[in-house]
């Protein structure tokens, strides 16, 4: 785990009405009210070495899933009203993985029935199915990202594709969405040098 404070995303909740920043270095995710300034709401504590990296709404809003950077994991988080209630966590690796990983992005699909997280180290796609309304992730895959360090990954509006920014590899690697499974078929690459994120405008 990195030391001291080092936060790594801030993301705005569904309703507007909150800014949560995610901090690797104190295992920790800021819930701040928006206003004409930012007011400290709350400090919602994960669990120890996990490095919270980056975190990804559920579609419906009651729910958050934070990516922990050092622990390979996601942690099901429940979310209403500025109130952050870390729940289940599931590791982003099949069950006989040893090697250092270090997740990267993660996102959820628009329809809400999957969410998707780039493995560093494995260099991997993790694929988990969405139950209960977006409170339970199951791993339903961890297709190879078609690169080395996938730091990034985004998914286009209508679902149908996918994007890997492969860093060490200088590519993006696109994925055909089954949008009845969630399951990625890889289906293309074009050279792009240490990209380290997609953006879908």
């Amino acid at each position: 785990m990195k030391q001291g404070g080092h936060p790594h995303q801030t993301v705005v909740d569904p309703t507007g009405q909150w800014v949560l920043t995610v901090n690797l270095g104190t295992d920790s995710v800021y819930v701040y009210r928006l206003g004409g300034t930012l007011t400290q709401h709350a400090r919602v504590k994960l669990r120890t070495g996990s490095g919270p990296r980056h975190l990804a709404f559920h579609p419906g809003g009651g729910y958050a899933y934070v990516a922990g950077e050092t622990d390979s994991t996601v942690t099901v988080c429940a979310w209403k009203a500025g109130t952050l209630r870390p729940g289940t966590v599931v590791s982003t690796r099949p069950g006989n993985a040893t090697t250092v990983n270090n997740p990267g992005e993660i996102a959820v699909s628009a329809d809400g029935r999957f969410v998707y997280v780039t493995n560093r180290g494995d260099n991997t796609v993790a694929v988990f199915g969405v139950s209960q309304g977006g409170a339970a992730l199951r791993l339903l895959a961890s297709p190879a990202c078609g690169g080395s360090e996938p730091r990034h990954l985004a998914i286009e509006p209508g679902g149908r594709w996918l994007y890997v920014a492969n860093q060490h590899s200088n590519q993006v690697t696109w994925f055909a969405v089954d949008p009845s499974t969630g399951l990625l078929r890889k289906t293309g690459k074009v050279s792009a040098p240490a990209v380290s994120q997609v953006l879908i405008v």
